[in-house]
């Protein structure tokens, strides 16, 4: 099982969400079909249990857009943030959910009251998203936290090094990253 956070789990997300879309419409498309015959007519119940079946088919479809929006962490981000062995701090594929806009991180390391984030998305707003999870933060009484989003992978991965890097043992608060799991697709 993937779970939120680990690299690739955006994609593997999105093949499951396709599949579950696929089989919502099917059913109901059976059902109605099996009415059809079964009566001689779309006038039956079942016409009635396959158009309410129209409705998680729905919600799932919305769940294939957004999946689809989201940006995922790349090969090469991945390997660099890697090669730190920092992976009980690290959170990949992120897509924030936000009341106004929506942020993509590829990847987050939350360690040492920390939030560092690396997002590929060359038009997101960095200080709007900084905000943003300081107010969850906040919201959550976590305090204490400097959050930073780069768009720039060598100047993430300069700051990694200097929380990371060989003879450090970052600590990691599984708090912060459990709410940054929560708020993201």
């Amino acid at each position: 099982m993937m779970d939120k956070g680990m690299f690739g789990h955006l994609k593997k997300q999105l093949k499951r969400e396709i599949i579950k879309t696929i089989l919502f419409y099917a059913l109901c498309l059976i059902i109605f079909i099996t009415g059809v015959i079964y009566f001689g007519t779309r006038n039956n119940l079942m016409t009635v249990v396959a158009a309410v079946g129209c409705l998680p088919a729905g919600k799932s479809t919305v769940s294939v857009i957004m999946y689809l929006k989201a940006g995922r962490c790349s090969e090469i981000v991945h390997d660099a943030v890697s090669a730190f062995k920092c992976d009980d701090c690290t959170l990949y594929d992120l897509y924030l959910t936000g009341y106004k806009k929506n942020f993509q991180l590829s990847c987050v390391v939350v360690a040492d009251k920390h939030i560092l984030a690396l997002s590929e998305d060359a038009g997101i707003s960095c200080r709007e998203g900084e905000e943003h999870i300081g107010s969850i933060l906040d919201r959550n009484s976590i305090h204490g936290f400097l959050v930073k989003i780069f768009t720039d992978q060598n100047k993430f991965t300069d700051r990694i090094g200097q929380l990371c890097g060989p003879g450090k043992e970052p600590k990691t608060d599984e708090e912060v990253k459990h709410i940054l799991k929560n708020i993201s697709l």
